[in-house]
């Protein structure tokens, strides 16, 4: 080819290339630099330690580490892994040379021929070639493969956090279901008690059938509450049982006591730190980059590309030996009636590198939010639990005193009873609110784990 040739060849090539501006699209900043609720400077953050630790339940620990280790969840993050990492090594396998080798032995037979078979024409060849990537569109696309690859990473850490939260509310509400469970079975305990003293002073005409009646509606009532909590409770047994990876028919899980159980006072780190630590947002930022490095491949595909190819040749006619002879070359390949594909190519990866962004710019919000929510819900939560502390506090008081005025005749054992379910309901009501105590302290956790 002469000189000309290749200066034709090239203006072709640079007449085709004229790639479309491309204008990728960049998340606002981060302007919020504290949060609304201020917490004193030496409050602890959730640091390294575990929720186990955190709640004061060892065995919360135990369960967790079985999630993690069993959970069909995380097992599915590390087959995404895989795949992501499969990807980026065939976009890595376009930066080496491709060598392939041929042999094509060409055996024949005539009439007359004493040899079995006849190979004086045979064949063999070595090939390779190698892309320079003079434009970059391969070195785009292995940095949209890596930053995938790293998405899925992170996507399996944002997952593994959100599997121990879930454990730790299951395990929290199975504490404090059964804690309300031991309470209502008091109440009941009075509640057959009172209707059998109301049965027999029926009996002896001290109350009328309507006394009779309004307890007996009360007790079902309670047994029927009974019921609800109980199957509430084996519903925390299955979840558990799911989140672990454990077939439920045969799960068995310890109870936790809700009493034993501690939410300690935890701040959150700023929101510039929690944006550089949050898994799923980092994930995000990952998948933007890799929407970017795509945006760059779609432009890069608008210039030719370059090809470098060298082959060692052998082969045999008629009864001669091998005769190897070897030959290089180039293509220069320009897309010049592709312009079309092309531009929907680009725009189609523009399009997807905005939804990233924006996608990246909703996991901030939402990590906000959630630190915000877990915050005021941690400070309501523990307002309200001082609040039913009182209220538990001033029934006991209460119950003693009407004790007192029972066994002193002063108040009949109506009252009494009546008392005694005011002490047992405040109780439910404190646990209940130490239940949303500690959920707002495990969803602080999650909102702020690394």
């Amino acid at each position: 080819m002469t000189p000309r040739s290749y200066v034709s060849l090239i203006a072709i090539g640079m007449t085709s290339a004229c790639a479309p501006p491309a204008r990728l699209a960049v998340p606002p900043s981060l302007y919020s630099q504290d949060w609304s609720a201020r917490l004193p400077a030496d409050t602890p953050t959730v640091a390294d330690r575990s929720l186990g630790a955190l709640l004061a339940a060892p065995e919360l620990d135990a369960l967790i580490a079985t999630a993690r280790r069993d959970s069909p969840t995380l097992r599915a993050s590390d087959a995404r892994i895989q795949q992501a990492a499969g990807l980026l090594t065939t976009a890595r396998s376009t930066a080496l040379p491709v060598v392939n080798a041929a042999i094509q032995p060409n055996g024949t037979r005539l009439p007359g021929q004493r040899e079995l078979f006849s190979f004086d024409r045979s064949f063999a060849s070595i090939d390779a070639s190698f892309d320079p990537d003079l434009f970059g569109r391969n070195r785009a696309l292995r940095r949209g493969a890596a930053g995938r690859l790293r998405a899925a990473e992170l996507d399996r850490a944002a997952a593994g956090i959100a599997l121990e939260a879930q454990v730790a509310l299951a395990y929290v509400q199975r504490a404090t279901l059964a804690r309300r469970m031991t309470l209502l079975d008091s109440s009941i305990a009075q509640a057959a008690e009172l209707d059998r003293i109301m049965r027999i002073r029926q009996r002896e005409g001290d109350a009328t059938r309507v006394d009779v009646g309004l307890q007996a509606i009360r007790l079902k009532q309670l047994r029927a509450e009974q019921t609800r909590l109980s199957e509430a409770l084996q519903e925390t047994r299955t979840s558990l049982a799911v989140l672990t990876g454990a077939e439920a028919p045969g799960f068995t899980v310890e109870t936790g006591v809700l009493e034993d159980m501690t939410a300690p006072a935890l701040a959150a780190p700023p929101p510039a730190i929690l944006i550089e630590r949050r898994p799923d947002v980092r994930a995000a930022e990952a998948r933007l980059r890799a929407a970017g490095g795509d945006v760059t491949a779609a432009r890069r595909a608008f210039y030719p590309s370059l090809n470098l190819s060298a082959s060692l040749v052998a082969i045999t006619a008629g009864i001669g030996p091998l005769v190897p002879f070897a030959r290089i070359g180039n293509d220069l390949l320009a897309p010049i009636f592709a312009r079309s594909r092309l531009k929907g190519d680009l725009a189609l990866s523009l399009g997807q590198q905005r939804e990233a962004a924006e996608a990246y710019r909703q996991s901030v919000l939402e990590a906000l939010r959630g630190v915000e929510n877990a915050l005021s819900s941690i400070r309501h939560a523990r307002e309200r639990e001082a609040l039913l502390a009182d209220v538990e506090m001033e029934a006991r008081t209460t119950t003693a005193l009407a004790r007192r005025q029972y066994l002193e005749g002063d108040v009949d054992l109506q009252r009494l009873l009546d008392a005694q379910d005011l002490l047992i309901s405040a109780q439910d009501a404190r646990a209940v609110a130490m239940q949303e105590l500690l959920a707002a302290t495990i969803a602080l956790y999650a909102a702020t784990a690394a």
